[in-house]
């Protein structure tokens, strides 16, 4: 059968067009073709594909870098130091390279001249920090006694200056070693990849390189989009008599010049012109077809990679979005943080003078809170808080350990800075003299406990402080009998059940602002259909609606849906009308005993 080559594609066919009538790709099987530095190197500054796949996770996972879990005085050294000696962009630079040729290391200088001795950590000062690739390294054996703190990996690398200094031997407890893509054990301490790992580039190159061709040939395709025929009466004769170029030439230049200026084609009686045009209608299919697949080669979403907004019904991204940074954490968690263990051993010691147990840190995570998903965390927050304290019953957990607890909580969630210090500085509620678990209340001067105040039935709502502005955009679309400006609101609570209005708690802010976009609709409300109101979404709305009714406050309805009134008096087809998108400014909360009388307000 001859000498079977290896093929570039890396996937071989050793037994196709034999006419066995099998199945051609039963017998298909891939091989290593790895690819060289010099081939990386040029992929990755030509190709934006092969540099976005190789820079966007390093450039994540280093982007909000951490936060170090400690005394303000001790963080403050820590961050200092790295700031000094610039971790943050040499984490970031080493990972990148680690991506690109497999491996990487930062070497740490301590201007010792003994680079092939152990570290000595909190002995010595870190001066600088060197970025170094596999091309600068080259690793020693890999060690191979199981009781060896290095079993598996060199204990020794030997770094290429390139100049008259020649090489020099270094300890591996010197380098922090990052690996690209990681392989089995026992491919990863193999002769032929000396104990790094793989290019990222190494299993996606053919992702790239075809989703690249295809762009490449899409981009000629355009110039072929619209072709002029014409067709001459004895043209090839002319072409035949070589005297007659020059005047075949002129002619055409000039009916192009003539089209070119004015428009118009003038051509012989005899002569005939036709455009012929390409169709361009299944490209696209096929180009997202090519995007997706480099997207999951590089598993980084397309969101990520191409820059652009999710499509499809329903599609948002945060599904891919989610799953793209929890890999991100996975990379921070098992890569990157477990090779710093001993550059942070070194930084703790030189910033402090010691190793204090208790210090550490965590990554600060990728996705940042909106205020108003934040609004309502430490909502949900502080109405468990308030639930487990009980409002009118008795407490469901000691109210010093809830206390803690709470304090904890809103410390890690990064909701209240400064609260943990807060407290060590004015006490807890024990500390400030409030009464213990099991003590009688102190008895009240001037005023009744809040837990006994009258109840009473409760109307609670917020002002639309742009209503002005909603209300031009209805009257434009022809919708009479508008709402007075000053009248429009959104209902939160409307309880005919008398409760504690002290109770009810308050909310995160005075005003709110439920931001443009999002389902709007507008509704049909009252007996006749005669009230046009637009319901929108509002989490900050709805989760203080439901802390008010675990509180006591009832409602009539069968669930709660913010909206806001447009007209009392609505006549006409609710659907042709185009609701309000933009932002709905609220004013702050407005408590006022109920009016059952004022139908117009029951629910609205």
């Amino acid at each position: 059968m001859g000498i079977i080559k290896n093929m570039a594609d890396g996937l071989v066919n050793i037994v196709a067009n034999l006419g066995t009538g099998r199945d051609k790709a039963a017998h298909n099987q891939y091989v290593d073709t790895l690819l060289a530095g010099p081939a990386l190197l040029a992929a990755y500054r030509n190709s934006w594909l092969a540099r976005a796949i190789i820079d966007y996770p390093a450039e994540d996972s280093t982007r909000k870098w951490r936060q170090w879990r400690a005394e303000a005085e001790q963080i403050t050294k820590i961050e200092r130091l790295e700031k000094a000696l610039h971790l943050k962009r040499r984490v970031q630079d080493a990972v990148t390279a680690a991506r690109l040729y497999g491996g990487s290391a930062i070497y740490l200088n301590t201007k010792t001249a003994k680079q092939d001795a152990p570290l000595q950590v909190g002995k010595e000062e870190v001066r600088s920090l060197v970025v170094l690739t596999r091309n600068n390294l080259t690793p020693d054996q890999v060690v191979r006694d199981i009781d060896n703190q290095f079993y598996g990996r060199p204990e020794f690398y030997t770094l290429s200056t390139g100049d008259n200094a020649g090489q020099v031997r270094i300890n591996a407890s010197r380098l922090v070693i990052f690996r690209g893509a990681t392989l089995p054990e026992d491919a990863n301490t193999a002769t032929a990849n000396q104990g790094w790992g793989d290019s990222v580039l190494q299993s996606t190159m053919d992702a790239i390189q075809q989703m690249d061709s295809t762009m490449a040939n899409m981009a000629s395709l355009v110039f072929e989009a619209k072709v002029d025929v014409l067709k001459f009466k004895g043209f090839a004769d002319l072409l035949a008599d070589e005297g007659n170029d020059a005047q075949v030439t002129r002619r055409l230049s000039t009916q192009a010049a003539m089209k070119g200026i004015n428009g118009a084609l003038v051509i012989d009686a005899e002569d005939d012109y036709e455009q012929k045009s390409a169709n361009f209608a299944g490209l696209p299919d096929v180009v997202a077809k090519f995007m997706d697949a480099v997207a999951g080669a590089s598993r980084i979403p397309v969101t990520r990679l191409y820059g652009r907004a999710a499509v499809g019904l329903s599609g948002s991204g945060d599904g891919d979005e989610r799953v793209y940074f929890d890999r991100i954490g996975h990379i921070q968690a098992t890569e990157i943080q477990p090779a710093m263990e001993l550059l942070d051993e070194c930084l703790i010691w030189q910033a402090l003078g010691k190793r204090p147990e208790e210090i550490y840190f965590e990554w600060r995570p990728l996705r940042q809170l909106t205020e108003t998903e934040r609004a309502d965390i430490f909502s949900k927050t502080a109405s468990a808080a308030r639930s487990l304290a009980g409002n009118t019953a008795g407490e469901l957990i000691p109210m010093d350990a809830l206390s803690d607890a709470l304090v904890n909580e809103l410390t890690e969630q990064g909701m209240l800075p400064g609260l943990e210090q807060a407290v060590e500085d004015f006490g807890s509620l024990r500390e400030q003299g409030l009464p213990a678990e099991g003590e009688d209340d102190p008895p009240a001067t001037g005023a009744a406990p809040l837990a006994d105040a009258a109840p009473r039935p409760l109307y609670v709502s917020r002002k639309v402080l742009n209503a002005a502005e909603i209300l031009a955009h209805y009257r434009k679309q022809g919708v009479g009998d508008l709402v007075a400006a000053a009248d429009m609101h959104v209902t939160i609570t409307y309880s005919r059940q008398p409760v504690n209005w002290m109770a009810m708690g308050e909310a995160w802010g005075s005003e709110l602002v439920v931001n443009a976009g999002g389902a709007r609709l507008m509704e049909a409300f009252g007996e006749g259909k005669d009230t046009a109101v637009l319901a929108f979404v509002s989490s900050s709305l709805s989760w203080r609606h439901e802390e008010m009714v675990r509180a006591g406050a009832t409602w009539d309805w069968p669930e709660y849906q913010p909206h806001v009134s447009i007209s009392y008096a609505f006549t006409g087809d609710i659907d042709a009308i185009e609701p309000w998108r933009g932002e709905i400014k609220l004013g702050p909360e407005i408590f006022e005993a109920l009016d059952e009388n004022w139908s117009s307000k029951e629910g609205s």
